[in-house]
């Protein structure tokens, strides 16, 4: 689901790059936030291990930073099992339980909206394949199709019978708690908000959370910059030519835009080098980069390229920047 919604989005604009909100939003509304980055109690975080997120999370206990195991339920398991003992954790303020909270809840919140989008894309497929004799598109749409079954199969089975607390926190909640708390995997997600959550098709319904990820999201986005994650770069790259939800993550700035993407290409496999070559060629052409901008963005990325986080296979996020998501990253 956030690999193909995740190309689609970022095809979508980069191509048609346009504003969902204006460009000064209100303040946060007040209730469940204060000004933005304020949590419920008033507490801001401070340090590594305490971490009471702007959500109102508590203060971390996370077993893995004391060397024992980090053990969540099966992924897949039925989620009105393991529920209240996700819950009970992410609000002690585990962020591996946090995180997995945080997928469950916006699998079984978006699975409505995901089937009746999956049926109208059906008919669509299905309106091209009558007219399509390309055996090789032939064979592309009708794999999608299967794997979009597959995973609504999954889906469905893993929020039968589920229903939420009345006062239940959004998912993106609890992602924002455990990226504060230091939980990279988190991080990462919540800076390309995905699938976190928030409503893009409908953002009033979700408006404190938008305003949060405004205001949130850079220093964490920087933060992870500095940790070498590859998912950030390129997310960052695109927001900075591209806006992201209507909004930018950083200054507008191609120059470092081509940087993050010379860096990751210094790391990349064969196949997504291919790809960052193409995006930067155009990328180049389209914002009209003189020579000395493209040195520029070169010796910027020397200094990126060597935060990256080692791969011994190669970087590739070729195919979207989080393949096949089933909540096994929250494990890590």
């Amino acid at each position: 689901m956030v690999a193909v919604a995740g190309i689609a989005l970022a095809t979508a604009w980069f191509l048609f790059p346009c504003d969902l909100f204006p460009r000064d939003l209100p303040q946060p509304l007040q209730g469940r936030f204060g000004p933005a980055g304020t949590p419920r109690n008033g507490a801001l975080a401070q340090g590594s291990s305490t971490a009471a997120a702007a959500t109102g999370v508590g203060t971390v206990t996370n077993g893995a930073q004391v060397g024992l195991p980090i053990v969540l339920p099966p992924i897949n398991t039925p989620l009105k099992q393991v529920y209240a003992g996700l819950k009970a954790r992410a609000i002690g303020g585990n962020p591996n339980a946090a995180c997995r909270l945080a997928f469950e809840l916006d699998r079984c919140t978006s699975l409505p909206d995901r089937i009746a989008g999956s049926a109208r894309n059906a008919e669509r497929v299905q309106a091209r394949l009558r007219t399509d004799t390309d055996p090789r598109r032939r064979a592309l749409f009708e794999g999608y199709q299967e794997d979009v079954r597959r995973e609504l199969a999954i889906a469905s089975a893993a929020c039968a019978g589920f229903v939420p607390d009345k006062d239940e926190r959004q998912a993106w909640e609890y992602l924002l708690a455990a990226a504060r708390a230091g939980h990279e995997p988190s991080a990462v997600r919540y800076v390309a908000g995905g699938s976190i959550g928030l409503d893009m098709e409908r953002p009033l319904q979700t408006l404190d959370g938008w305003v949060t990820y405004r205001a949130e999201a850079p220093a964490i986005a920087e933060r992870s910059i500095r940790a070498g994650s590859p998912e950030v770069y390129q997310w960052v790259a695109f927001s900075s030519v591209a806006g992201w939800y209507g909004m930018s993550l950083t200054p507008r700035d191609p120059i470092r835009a081509v940087a993050l993407y010379l860096a990751l290409r210094d790391r990349a496999t064969p196949r997504y080098a291919a790809q960052l070559d193409r995006t930067i060629a155009a990328l180049s052409e389209r914002e009209k980069l003189s020579p000395d901008d493209l040195l520029g963005a070169r010796t910027m990325s020397v200094e990126l390229a060597s935060q990256l986080k080692p791969s011994a296979e190669g970087i590739d996020l070729s195919q979207g920047t989080f393949p096949s998501e089933d909540g096994s990253h929250c494990e890590k």
